[in-house]
């Protein structure tokens, strides 16, 4: 073939792939793993709805009918071929590509998958599956883009997201805003690996490209600036406010989430009861106050 028609071939449009033989040819050289060239992964763009059409066929990724293995000596000659039939299962429909066939056990709890050997295993890269507007057309994205696209969603600013975050109504309403989304913050924080960074903190960063901090550096900053928020309370409140920003940076902001059970834990409010704390602030309307007023502080 001559090179004007080598380039005429690869300058033409986009097609529909119609037939699966086709197609399964297409796929099979795509997954052709070229580690010289460093080929260890590819990318379908699928431009026409065609491939997700195919990969949902329930035949295309069925059960192996049979495997053939093929022994070899020392001197790298081939044996005889041996064909092991694997049974079919006729009771299990066949699933179409890409889903799991797992089961629940007896128990009701999803079955775990056990690799032996000593086989470390880890998760590398992670993406999200949706369908467009029109539901037609399948797009994959990273779980992280995906979670900053569905905090833009909300949010046009950063600053709108840390006003009502600060808030603890607001903040469970945006909680569960993007657990219905599919972004859970404790699978974020595994995905990302910042478990000692706040969930606001990773969300801005994906969805605004704020800086990354840590809880311990967001309570360090409002113990700094507590002393002109709060300085009418004496040297008792000023150590219970020290010790409740300690206890988020450790433990998170739902630690502030105005229940009594975190005075319990307070090496300084431990032996004393609610309305004992309270007297320290003044009364208690005081002390709500303040547990509204800290995750502002911790925010701000």
């Amino acid at each position: 073939m001559s090179i004007l028609a080598e380039i005429s071939k690869a300058t033409q449009p986009f097609q529909v792939v119609g037939n699966m033989a086709e197609f399964k040819q297409i796929i099979g050289r795509g997954t052709r793993v070229r580690e010289d060239y460093g080929k260890l992964f590819f990318t379908i763009l699928d431009y026409t709805g065609s491939a997700t059409q195919k990969f949902a066929d329930p035949g295309f990724d069925g059960p192996p009918i049979s495997i053939t293995t093929t022994t070899m000596d020392d001197e790298g000659e081939l044996g005889e071929e041996v064909v092991v039939t694997v049974p079919q299962v006729d009771d299990e429909p066949v699933r179409p590509w890409g889903q799991a066939s797992l089961k629940n056990d007896d128990e009701g709890q999803p079955r775990k998958l056990i690799i032996r050997g000593g086989v470390q295993v880890r998760v590398l890269h992670e993406t999200v599956q949706e369908l467009d507007a029109h539901g037609r057309q399948l797009r994959t994205v990273e779980f992280t883009s995906y979670a900053a696209e569905q905090v833009r969603s909300l949010y046009m600013t950063a600053e709108d997201f840390r006003h009502d975050w600060a808030d603890p109504r607001e903040r469970t309403t945006i909680v569960a805003a993007l657990e219905e989304r599919g972004v859970a913050l404790e699978h974020l924080e595994q995905v990302m690996g910042r478990d000692e960074s706040d969930p606001f903190d990773l969300l801005c960063h994906l969805a605004f490209d704020a800086p990354l901090q840590t809880r311990k550096q967001r309570a360090d900053d409002a113990k700094r600036q507590k002393q002109s928020a709060f300085s009418t309370y004496g040297p008792v409140a000023q150590t219970i406010l020290d010790q409740l920003l300690d206890q988020y940076a450790e433990h998170g902001i739902n630690e502030l989430s105005g229940s009594a059970e975190v005075f319990k834990v307070l090496p300084a409010t431990r032996h004393m009861n609610l309305g004992e704390v309270g007297r320290v602030f003044g009364r208690l309307p005081n002390l709500r106050q303040v547990l509204e007023k800290l995750p502002k502080l911790i925010y701000a």
